[in-house]
């Protein structure tokens, strides 16, 4: 044993001079070259110049303040072990560009499926062709809820959760006075509705991811655009959702076009391939050094990708991910957002807005006014940051003018964005996208300006992507290109599509044990019948509540009385599992029964006395699910006390 420890150091010793002699870098993934620019494409290169930025079309800049600007201060950290199954949205009743919502007095929800208020599991039941309409106003800092004509429930909050989680289920509208446009969207989700500011109501709905970017990626990308590049879309969209740093703790983004204009759900028109690639993209996310990554995507990138501290100067807070690319798919598959001003030099200049611009320049050089004739050399240049290659500044004429008779050539040099200005507008009106690169190339016998970038330029450039899914590529590959130093991760993500996704779990199964039996919408023969259910009815069981069972049937919540339902768990307690503690009756308690069933409704099978041990296998609201005496029936949990749990496991049961 002495002798191994010298030997131990010697072989720590040599991997530690192994790493000095060959660097990490070494060993490290080769890094991809990228394709530099043809020089018949890329202009002269000079200093550095810092354009200014403009705001025109902001849906172009998506997300963004409502002055034009992003609120990049800071990063939600979300980490790859979290649960990414459900978005809080904030609703936006303007759906423009305000990140602040317009707060209403009064609302009305227009419920095409079956709905419940989750503090009182009172149902509401709607259906496609006739909704259930739920009025709701605030006063005093509660939330008042009205259907049917009746007060259902009132406090400082409401949820509002459907049923069935999945598109099946139904969707809801919101309907405000006045009108807005989000009166005419469908709705998947839930929603939480609480007193803002006394009479105000502040609605957030809580949307499965997945439904989420239903919302998103249709209205991004074309259906036809391929599946590859639609997954593109769906990953960064899902990403930027999670990364933004809202203002309140009790959303993650809004609804509003500031923050990816979330459109809801069309149930009659469809995008089979949009919602195929949100669907095949569940569980993958963008991280960087372990947070998720605020993924910016615009339309073009106009040939050159853009860091978000170009756009946002002094914050390179989300650099991390990012680089400065060359990027040839964005020319290659063209497109309206590149616009061109071709010169043919020694020939007279054809657009006449270009034409004054220059005469004014012109006299501007000459100190008096002179006869422009033509363009003998152009030549756009100087780097707008210092990595930056089709990010150019300056423009460098010269012309030929007609001076007092005398023919002779002035050197002009100019701001290029001159030619977007509206002033002199040379790519005005046709330029309505608010482009905001400039650069130049060659053409035979004259120069062609190129203006271009619709969007920031930073991250996926959902132009070239369809590219780039075109010729092969798939979403591993372009998510590489444009986050070159951010991975896709899997994470928790739960898909509301399956079976029986409901937005309240199950705590046992059960069927109709009786001839028939009703399904009503509170706990007692006063409440409306929902349905009349037929023997041997599956039932899957949610809680209870004075005796009576809050089951779903159907796809519909609703109340039956205990003693009409058989309730078997599932999985088996006779499978082999271990019980999930121990417990015994309370001192004095004299009448603790054993029932059939999970109500007091149910038949009593023997009297346990004090002292007594028994296995606790489930709970269903307030009863236990127990072993005595090798048989399994059912007790109140306050005959019992508090269980101990002498096993670690996951408990099957719902308080």
């Amino acid at each position: 044993m002495k002798q191994r420890v010298p030997r131990l150091l010697s072989l720590l010793l040599a991997f530690v001079l192994m790493f000095a002699i060959f660097p990490l870098s070494l060993i490290a993934q080769e890094a991809r070259v990228e394709d530099e620019p043809s020089e018949e494409e890329i202009s002269r290169r000079a200093e550095e110049y810092r354009y200014y930025e403009r705001y025109g079309d902001r849906s172009a800049l998506l997300p963004f303040r409502d002055d034009g600007t992003m609120p990049v201060k800071a990063d939600a950290i979300h980490t790859p072990d979290e649960d990414f199954s459900t978005v809080r949205v904030l609703m936006n009743f303007e759906c423009e560009y305000s990140v602040n919502p317009i707060h209403v007095t009064s609302i009305l929800f227009n419920l095409h499926g079956a709905y419940y208020i989750d503090q009182n599991l009172a149902p509401i039941v709607g259906t496609i062709s006739q909704p259930a309409i739920v009025r709701m106003t605030a006063s005093g800092g509660i939330v008042s809820v009205f259907y049917g004509g009746e007060l259902i429930y009132s406090g400082p909050t409401v949820d509002i959760n459907r049923v069935l989680l999945s598109i099946s289920g139904g969707y809801a509208k919101l309907v405000t006075t006045p009108t807005t446009a989000c009166s005419d969207v469908h709705y998947l989700g839930n929603f939480r509705i609480t007193a803002y500011n006394g009479n105000k109501l502040r609605i957030v709905s809580h949307v499965p991811t997945l439904h989420y970017l239903y919302g998103i990626v249709p209205y991004e990308m074309n259906d036809g655009w391929g599946i590859e590049a639609l997954r593109c879309q769906a990953i960064t969209a899902k990403s930027y959702a999670f990364a933004y740093f809202p203002a309140s703790d009790d959303y993650d983004i809004s609804a509003s076009k500031a923050h990816q204009w979330y459109r809801g759900f069309k149930i009659d028109e469809a995008f089979p391939n949009s919602l195929n690639a949100c669907i095949a993209s569940l569980g993958e996310m963008l991280f960087c050094n372990g947070r998720v990554v605020r993924s910016f995507y615009g339309a073009t990138n106009g040939g050159e990708t853009n860091l978000p501290s170009y756009t946002w100067p002094g914050n390179t807070t989300h650099d991390a991910p990012y680089s400065i690319v060359y990027d040839s798919f964005d020319l290659r598959y063209d497109h309206p957002y590149m616009l061109r001003l071709n010169i043919h030099y020694g020939e007279p200049i054809e657009n006449g807005i270009f034409r004054s611009l220059i005469s004014e320049h012109v006299t501007e050089a000459l100190g008096h006014s002179a006869q422009l004739l033509s363009i003998i050399h152009a030549d756009v240049n100087t780097r707008a940051y210092p990595d930056t290659a089709l990010n150019l500044t300056k423009l460098d004429l010269i012309v030929r003018v007609n001076d007092g008779g005398t023919e002779r050539s002035v050197a002009l040099s100019f701001n290029v964005h001159l030619l977007d200005e509206s002033e002199y507008g040379v790519f005005q009106p046709e330029n309505d996208r608010n482009l905001r690169i400039f650069w130049g190339h060659e053409i035979p016998n004259g120069y062609c300006i190129r203006h271009g970038r619709y969007g920031t330029g930073i991250g996926l450039a959902q132009n070239a992507a369809k590219g780039r899914c075109m010729e092969g590529q798939d979403h591993y590959e372009i998510i590489d290109y444009y986050f070159p130093n951010a991975q896709i991760l899997n994470v928790a993500e739960r898909n509301p599509e399956l079976p029986n996704s409901y937005s309240k779990l199950p705590a046992a199964f059960g069927s109709v044990s009786a001839g028939s039996a009703r399904l009503r919408s509170g706990p007692s023969t006063n409440h409306s019948v929902l349905e009349t259910l037929p023997a041997n009815t599956h039932v899957d069981v949610i809680t209870e509540v004075n005796g009576w069972l809050v089951c779903i049937v159907n796809n519909k919540l609703g109340y039956i009385r205990g003693d009409l339902v058989n309730v078997t768990y599932f999985p088996s307690p006779e499978g082999g599992d271990h019980p999930i503690g121990y417990s015994s009756v309370k001192t004095g308690v004299l009448d603790a029964e054993l029932m059939t069933g999970p109500s007091e409704f149910s038949t009593p099978i023997i009297n346990v006395y004090p002292g007594y041990s028994m296995e606790v296998w489930y709970r269903v609201g307030n009863w236990y699910y127990v072993r005595f005496a090798g048989r399994y029936a059912f007790i109140h949990s306050s005959k019992i006390t508090e269980p101990y749990y002498g096993y670690l496991r996951v408990k099957r049961f719902l308080t």
